[in-house]
């Protein structure tokens, strides 16, 4: 049986009803809105704070920075850093800066990580400043912890800007290396003392020789290398000044082809190598001197064949690997009469030359 139709009279009230009921309302309630994606009492900046937070305690230093940077204790990089960011704006600026940079390297395209990274590590650095004009009253744990932090950002800044201004000689990580072993010895020289225990001496290595090759080849180029000083016109100085840096470099290419070190300590020497040179050294790679470009060339092209540790604030990341920029770098640099001295390392990135050669 059909449903009965309303008559007319109801169906007419029923319009009438609306109508005035619509002429009583004066105020026409809003739509409801989509809630917001970010959190309550957070901007921009907050949340880029806590991506960045999470980012360093999830994947940065979870990367055997602990082996790389040994001066400072164990727990230090995952535990007690944060802690010491949330009560420290200097230490929070500058894991801040270095979270940045590290997660730029995985997302190059995000301008918001780079304009982030370097506006962490300015505030970092005035900040750092000001508070070395006050360290007979700041905590030298925070002091030195934010220098580390800052000193890595130099670093791996200094392979990245290759791609968008001509290449410079990295001296900003030398002087911070400087600045924080002058800041250690004043503030915390017990830190010193703890880090020597943990060095093992290169006279205690084994004769076993894994890379024998490896340590023939950096040796003859280093000796064709240094016959380039015969004859010159200089002083017994500055012969004595390239002597000890190649000794230096030797040392380091025994390390490798000795095995018997690990990688990060290895490490450890390539990014120590500048502030262990003598300043004459250091005068002459800041005059930029072919044969001073050639062998911090050599150093840093070592970074290349040695297995891959994920340490990326050593070693770069993406297309901007420290080794490759930088030994890139330096040869358009040096004037073209020299570029032979650039052979060896050039060899070492292309991997023509590799630990067994």
């Amino acid at each position: 049986m059909a449903d009965p139709k309303p008559s007319s009279s109801s169906t007419s009230y029923c319009k009438k009803t609306r109508k005035r009921a619509y002429k009583k309302s004066t105020k026409v309630l809003p739509l409801a809105k989509s809630p917001t994606i970010t959190p309550v009492g957070l901007g921009n900046s907050d949340t880029l704070q806590l991506r960045l937070m999470y980012h360093y305690t999830k994947s940065t230093c979870g990367r055997h920075i602990i082996s790389t940077v040994p001066i400072l204790p164990i727990s230090l990089w995952e535990v007690e850093i944060p802690q010491i960011a949330f009560s420290s704006e200097l230490v929070l600026n500058a894991l801040m800066g270095i979270s940045a940079l590290h997660l730029l390297s995985m997302n190059p395209k995000d301008r918001s990580l780079a304009l982030a990274s370097g506006l962490y590590l300015g505030k970092a650095l005035r900040e750092h400043r000001t508070a070395m004009e006050m360290i007979d009253s700041r905590d030298p744990e925070e002091l030195i912890i934010a220098a580390v932090l800052i000193a890595h950002h130099h670093w791996l800044s200094a392979s990245t800007k290759m791609f968008q201004e001509p290449y410079m000689n990295d001296m900003g990580t030398y002087r911070f290396c400087q600045g924080i072993q002058a800041l250690v010895a004043r503030a915390a020289p017990w830190l010193l003392e703890a880090n020597q225990g943990s060095r093992v001496s290169v006279d205690k290595q084994i004769e076993y020789l894994p890379f024998p090759h490896f340590l023939e080849s950096g040796s003859n180029d280093m000796e064709n290398l240094l016959q380039s000083l015969e004859g010159a016109h200089i002083s017994q100085e500055v012969k004595d000044t390239y002597e000890q840096v190649a000794a230096i470099l030797k040392a380091t290419y025994s390390r490798i082809a000795h095995g018997s070190f690990g990688n990060p300590p290895i490490e450890q020497d390539i990014t120590a190598f500048l502030p262990q040179t003598p300043p004459l050294f250091i005068k002459h790679l800041q005059n930029n001197e072919p044969l001073a470009m050639a062998m911090l060339a050599r150093n840093i092209a070592l970074l290349s064949i040695l297995p891959d540790s994920g340490a990326w604030w050593i070693h770069g990341a993406g297309q901007c690997k420290m080794a490759d920029t930088t030994v890139n770098g330096i040869c358009g640099l040096i004037p073209p009469r020299d570029l032979w001295m650039m052979d060896w390392p050039l060899k070492l990135i292309s991997g023509e030359i590799t630990l067994e050669i």
